[in-house]
This record gives structure tokens, sequence and C-alpha cells, in this order.
């Protein structure tokens, strides 16, 4: 599962299949748990100073697609452009991102696509869940790290830094 799923599933309360932050946070959010996968893959990075390109600028490290459609696709965006900075790539990669990401996790049978119509006429769709268990595991790894003081992996550590930046900008 990629981490943009995780976070999403962290993202969408089980009962009521709503999303726990606002639209425009929650698609920044995950296109930014791409680029962290492909960070983390390392299929783009940041190049080292004297390198002819401006700090803080993204590059591709690594063109070798990693096989799965969603961190293909970021990591073509990536290429497609000069170097750049992370802020204007997440406004590249989250189109379509969300949908894709829904339909990944009720394919997968974790959540459920639920659509209200009031007067025959489609007014909300929510994703409640279907199986919690990927979910419960996450929140336990992430317990462990924030509660029980345990060392996280870096895959938990990313995601602690993503679900943090979702919810913490709310207040």
């Amino acid at each position: 599962m990629l981490m943009a799923e995780e976070v999403l599933l962290l993202l969408v309360d089980d009962r009521t299949g709503r999303f726990l932050v606002d639209s425009t946070r929650l698609d920044n959010v995950l296109a930014g748990a791409v680029l962290v996968e492909l960070v983390t893959i390392e299929r783009v990075g940041f190049p080292p100073a004297g390198g002819g390109v401006k700090r803080g600028r993204m590059v591709v490290v690594d063109p070798t697609p990693p096989g799965d459609p969603v961190l293909d696709g970021a990591l073509a965006t990536v290429a497609a452009r000069r170097p750049t900075k992370p802020e204007q790539l997440i406004a590249k990669v989250r189109k379509r991102l969300r949908a894709t990401l829904l339909e990944r996790l009720t394919a997968a049978g974790a959540l459920r696509r639920s659509t209200r119509k009031v007067l025959g006429i489609p007014w909300r769709t929510t994703w409640p869940a279907v199986d919690s268990s990927h979910k419960r595991e996450l929140r336990a790894r992430l317990q462990d790290a924030l509660v029980a003081g345990a060392t996280p992996d870096g895959r938990t550590a990313a995601l602690i830094s993503r679900q943090g930046r979702a919810q913490g900008r709310r207040r």
C-alpha cells in the first residue's frame, strides 16, 4: 500500500466516510505523501549544493519507474519539469490523485463508495470503511512511535510527518 493510501485511510472517518480535513489540505497532503514516497525509494530528491541547481528544487535522481501507476505518473511529472520547488510539484501531482486513491482503496476492499441522493440527484459521496484492519495496524504503529516511544522505521516517520501537517494546520 502506498503512503498516500495510508494517509488517506487515516484521514477518512471509518463510520461516516467523511474526510477529517478540507479537500484542499487533503489533496495537498496526499500529493506530498506521493513525493515523500518517491524520495524514500530514491527516485527524486534534492541535488547537492554546487550542482548547478538552485537550492530547494526537486529533481529526478533515478528515472526507473517504480512499477506503481500513481508513483510512475508522479515520477513522470517531476521528470517533465525543470528542477522545481516541492510546492509546485504538489500542485501538479495532486490532480485526480484523491479519486485514484479512493478507487484503489475501494477495489482493495478497505473503503466503500456511498452516494446519498436527494430527490434522485446524487448529493454527497462518502467513503465508509469496509475493512479497518490495515488502519488499525497503522494506528498501532503510529501509537508505538508517538506514545510508547518506539523508534519508528522510515516509512512510519514519514507518515507521522504527513499526518501531523494535515491535522496541525486545521486549527
